[in-house]
């Protein structure tokens, strides 16, 4: 290390269990203040697992082929981990295990429901428009009102068989 070799002194002992170096394989996988964590989501063996790959990239390829929900869990996990260990840097006081893998279980939980994957269906899905055959013009309108407010909007669009614009108009609806 160019630091090193220039007298700096740095300590590079794992500010959690402050054992050997710390890297990201002992930080997420090997340390004694992760390994609960992993029991305790019941995700031993992805821990095991992600500690066989060779480098970030591939930990990121073997997290990216896991089922949605352990995905998730192991993203919420790594991220809630980093940051309870910049707490602990910081000298601020830990969870306990039991309120880590709550925490955890809770960010699941909450990213399950606003990440929820799309599932597409031929039955629902709604057509792209196409241009109309020779010589027919094609008209599109759209409109839109709010009854409590008593105000809205529409929208008019025409276009030919080449699918270029011949006309487009618009207008507000408010009442007082």
């Amino acid at each position: 290390m160019n630091i090193a070799r220039r007298g700096v002194v740095l300590d590079t002992s794992c500010v959690v269990c402050h054992r050997l170096f710390e890297d990201g394989g002992h930080l997420f996988f090997r340390c004694k203040g992760v390994k609960p964590l992993w029991r305790g989501l019941q995700i031993e063996n992805i821990r095991l697992q992600l500690m066989e790959c060779q480098g970030p990239i591939h930990v990121l390829e073997c997290i990216l082929k896991l089922l949605y929900e352990k995905k998730m869990m192991t993203f919420a996990l790594l991220w809630a981990w980093w940051s309870e260990r910049n707490e602990t840097n910081h000298n601020e006081s830990r969870l306990s295990t039991g309120e880590f893998i709550f925490l955890i279980k809770r960010s699941t939980d909450e990213w399950l429901r606003f990440f929820k994957p799309s599932t597409k269906s031929s039955t629902t899905s709604t057509p792209r428009w196409t241009c109309p055959p020779a010589e027919i013009i094609k008209i599109n309108t759209d409109g839109a009102f709010l009854e409590e407010t008593r105000n809205g909007g529409w929208g008019a669009l025409a276009r030919d068989s080449n699918g270029s614009i011949i006309f487009a108009a618009d207008g507000r609806i408010t009442h007082a």
